[in-house]
């Protein structure tokens, strides 16, 4: 009866019920569960800030709130990345298999090559990303799809300006909490989602990294919701997936993908502060075509590194 009574219990805390379920059964719940956190995470901050602050978090929720008091929109951005991004991924992972470790990339550190090899592809992309950021921008759509423009654009702007407030700091204690919450945070939360519960999927079920890792570059994109950068974050989800096919760990993208955004929040930390006369979107900017050119076969030279270099799983004998 004891050992009966252990054997249903075991079972009852068994939560892997998409081990075996077709692909179309696990994408489904993917985009349910990352829905659903969404909307649940941003509640349940609000709430507790009802809590412990009082109806003064309301007023926090305007723009005149958002501008006098942006450490609260700053605490809201590090909650609701977590809770949304490495919220859904863990729940996801969890929901697949009991090692969410393994499935998430996490289990292997990957080698000290990958991460050189990763850092140095993505630094050789920014020319690049620099000339599709413009290009984008540039984008004509016709005059009868003007409205869907302005809303485009004066989203584009409202993000703009909300990190514009989150870079604007003083002080070495401004720069460092600006990398925590700007290069660290998102490196870690977005790679989790994207690289290691998306991805990893889509290369189970299509068996096929090309494919793999351009759907969830192009979704890592989409889900930023800023049209006019697409294409440029779209190169840098490229780069960031072919590190995680190849590599198998999320190791080095994790710290690629920061030191990216790192770079951005130090060049705006000096540009704010009289340092140096570029912002961060000028980081990596050239119009010289050849060495744009000669970067971007820098970089695919580096992936295809990656690949000769690539993780294979040592298979066990029985």
């Amino acid at each position: 009866m004891h050992i009966l009574c252990a054997k249903k219990n075991k079972s009852m805390l068994d939560f892997t019920i998409l081990k075996n379920k077709a692909f179309y059964h696990k994408i489904l719940v993917f985009v349910m569960l990352f829905m659903a956190m969404y909307i649940i995470v941003p509640i349940v901050f609000l709430v507790f800030s009802l809590l412990f602050v009082g109806k003064d978090a309301l007023d926090n929720l305007t723009e005149e709130g958002i501008n006098s008091n942006i450490s609260w929109l700053k605490i809201m951005q590090i909650t609701t990345q977590i809770g949304i991004f490495a919220g859904t991924a863990w729940i996801f992972a969890r929901l697949n298999t009991k090692k969410t470790f393994e499935f998430l990339y996490l289990s292997n550190r990957g080698s000290f090559l990958f991460y050189i090899f990763s850092i140095v592809a993505l630094m050789f992309s920014l020319p690049l990303v620099y000339i599709l950021m413009q290009a984008n921008q540039a984008i004509h759509f016709p005059e009868s799809l003007s409205w869907l423009v302005n809303s485009l654009r004066s989203q584009e702007l409202a993000s703009e300006k909300t990190m514009e407030l989150f870079l604007n700091v003083s002080g070495i204690g401004g720069l460092l909490f600006n990398l925590f919450l700007i290069a660290i945070v998102p490196a870690v939360c977005e790679e989790l989602l994207f690289r290691g519960a998306l991805q990893r999927i889509l290369l189970e079920r299509t068996k096929k990294v090309h494919l793999s890792v351009f759907i969830s570059a192009v979704l890592f994109s989409a889900m930023h919701m800023q049209f006019f950068s697409f294409f440029p974050r779209l190169a840098l989800g490229l780069v960031l997936g072919y590190a995680v096919a190849y590599g198998m760990s999320l190791g080095p993208a994790m710290v690629a993908h920061a030191l990216n955004n790192g770079i951005s929040v130090v060049v705006a930390y000096l540009y704010y502060n009289g340092y140096i006369s570029s912002n961060y979107q000028d980081v990596g900017g050239t119009s010289n075509v050849w060495i744009i050119i000669l970067t971007s076969l820098l970089c695919v030279l580096f992936i295809v590194l990656m690949y000769k270099r690539r993780f294979v799983p040592q298979k066990t004998s029985t």
